[in-house]
């Protein structure tokens, strides 16, 4: 995964993940790195082209190899869940989170997956 990508925690949870190689800190404030707590990723959870969140967890999207994983842990891969994308959502532009919904939007076309 190329340079730093941050994700916003899960419900009720105010921290700030922040991803770069293979490991991501966690820091409760952008705007200042005092006391991160930094845990490597787990070998399923690396190498995704997307990282997010919703409401139940992390989703790691895979474009090259078709798929998304969901884990409730980035360190532990907890609870993992693949899901095959169709191929036109392996070519996405943005893939995102509201609420407990994940958003994946594809030359004009949006699909909500929860």
């Amino acid at each position: 995964m190329p340079g730093w990508g941050s994700l916003h925690g899960l419900r009720g949870d105010p921290n700030v993940y922040i991803l770069k190689g293979g490991s991501y800190r966690v820091v409760k404030d952008l705007s200042m790195d005092e006391k991160p707590q930094v845990f490597d990723l787990h070998p399923r959870s690396r190498g995704g082209e997307h990282y997010g969140t919703t409401g139940f967890g992390f989703f790691i999207i895979f474009q090259n190899q078709g798929e998304m994983r969901w884990v409730a842990n980035l360190r532990t891969a907890k609870g993992e869940r693949i899901v095959i994308l169709h191929p036109k959502y392996t070519k996405g532009l943005y893939y995102f989170g509201i609420g407990d919904l994940l958003t994946l939007t594809s030359g004009g076309s949006v699909l909500l997956v929860q």
